[in-house]
């Protein structure tokens, strides 16, 4: 009570004690904890359950004899200082396929989605961004980073050219970056944004947290902060069952105990993550801003439920900026489509190994002839440009 914010009389009296004996345990209770003051108790306590929920977000599993499984690895960064944190879902023997997550989300997908792309000759792999889950912040904007990370990801595990499902709007823009400097061969796009109309009216966590933080930048820290200390599953499950709203397929997700824990345990990672959402958050208030390509090889993913205009502004915007893709709209879908629609996104996603026109001898030359071209100040500055 007294790390919350109550006075000690107030602690004293809801617990039925004597002021003297409240002042005496909480005298033992500093003691005990390393502190002096009620203050220093406050951010002590709300460090333990940070702790704790980063616990739970990033619980890993082994698994062995093909047994389901996230095997969690560090990949020091070469551009930046920092480590980031990814997980091979394997085959080695498949055809790679570089799952960028969502804004409120982190690493972990549904085990679901993970096998469906696996049955399709596909070798999942996934990584927190910057600032998400275990991975370190790193400099430059959410989507300068986003890149150079998975330049160092791929080069981390020999891969050349892999395909990408990118599951937000950022994600879809650092695809579209990757894609401009040949060093992916396509993939999906799962429902990115275009443009909001009314920034102040956009009803799930990225929207809400993009308004505010806008209006009012010097809540942000200290925000994030809060969530990541207080946020509990009910609270996060109150949030996606909001943001739900309009969308059964969605709400339904979170009536199945399985479901419900698999994405709730990729929130964590975001919460927990502290900056990650938040710098993304705040970079989308500037407008999504993909890179020039042509899109052949890469395929536009949406739900057919229309709110407000947001579906058509998207796809007119992504339409724009990737004239070539393939469009795609999935009866009922929502923000969960890699689980509502596993089976069409999968199926996509490995129609796009025969779509992309591939050429690994550019990736491999791009990766490790010239790290310069691709990270640190000149690939800040090119995209600040918005060149390809």
């Amino acid at each position: 009570m007294i790390a919350r914010g109550d006075s000690r009389d107030d602690a004293a009296a809801t617990l039925g004690i004597s002021a003297n004996r409240a002042k005496a345990d909480l005298k033992t209770v500093f003691a005990n904890y390393g502190v002096d003051s009620a203050a220093a108790l406050s951010r002590r306590v709300a460090e333990i359950a940070a702790l704790h929920g980063l616990a739970q977000a990033c619980e890993v599993t082994v698994g062995l004899n093909g047994a389901s499984s996230e095997l969690l690895r560090f990949v020091p960064r070469r551009w930046a200082s920092g480590r980031i944190a990814v997980v091979d879902h394997g085959p080695r023997g498949g055809r790679p396929v570089v799952i960028l997550h969502s804004n409120v989300t982190g690493r972990h997908h549904p085990a679901q989605f993970i096998t469906a792309l696996q049955a399709r000759g596909l070798r999942p792999i996934a990584f927190d961004r910057a600032g998400f889950g275990l991975t370190d912040p790193a400099p430059g904007t959410p989507t300068e980073a986003g890149v150079n990370d998975t330049i160092e990801v791929m080069a981390a595990l020999d891969v050349d050219q892999p395909l990408v499902v990118a599951r937000c709007c950022t994600a879809s823009v650092i695809a579209s970056h990757l894609s401009a400097r040949g060093l992916v061969a396509g993939g999906v796009m799962l429902w990115p944004e275009g443009p909001r109309k009314d920034e102040h009216r956009g009803r799930d966590l990225v929207d809400r947290s993009r308004a505010m933080f806008t209006r009012f930048p010097g809540l942000a820290r200290r925000f994030s902060e809060y969530v990541a200390a207080y946020a509990s599953d009910a609270v996060l499950e109150r949030v996606w069952r909001t943001a739900s709203r309009g969308y059964p397929l969605d709400a339904a997700l979170f009536d199945d105990p399985t479901a419900k824990k698999e994405i709730l345990r990729g929130t964590k990672q975001a919460v927990i993550g502290l900056t990650g959402m938040l710098d993304e958050a705040l970079e989308l208030g500037l407008g999504p801003q993909p890179a020039a390509i042509d899109g052949h090889g890469w395929t536009l993913i949406y739900g057919d439920i229309e709110e407000d205009g947001d579906l058509s502004s998207a796809i007119a915007h992504w339409r724009h900026a990737l004239p070539m893709a393939d469009l795609v709209k999935l009866p009922s879908g929502g923000n969960f489509l890699h689980m509502t629609h596993c089976a069409d996104v999968a199926d996509r996603v490995a129609g796009a190994c025969i779509q992309a026109r591939l050429a690994p001898d550019t990736a491999k030359l791009a990766i490790g002839a010239d790290w310069a071209a691709y990270t640190g100040h000149a690939y800040r500055r090119s995209v600040g440009q918005g060149s390809g």
